[in-house]
């Protein structure tokens, strides 16, 4: 038993994110948020995504020009996955209402 809790922690840390993805999913989730709140609000279903890949992509754009950070694909994929979910989030509950 004690072998499977420890191939099971060992997956899990493995599997967790550094704490750097995890501001930019942080970011990506606000910016998703307050993207749902404007969809909502306007009838559109484009700003949950469209905000957070906006400011994953500014944030990876500048890191390339200011050489101040390290640009990543992930980060941005990080940034958006958000938004994603929550698109898949409202598309389920949607059809269940």
């Amino acid at each position: 038993m004690n072998k499977i809790i420890l191939k099971i922690i060992r997956l899990q840390t493995k599997l967790t994110p550094k704490a750097d993805k995890l501001a930019h999913f942080f970011w990506g989730f606000f910016y998703a948020l307050l993207g749902l709140i404007i969809d909502e609000t306007s009838g559109t279903n484009v700003f949950v995504f469209l905000l957070p890949a906006i400011a994953g992509s500014y944030k990876e754009i500048k890191d390339i020009e200011d050489k101040a950070g390290t640009a990543e694909f992930k980060d941005f994929l990080f940034t958006i996955l958000p938004g994603l979910t929550l698109i898949i989030l409202k598309a389920i509950l949607w059809q269940h209402q």
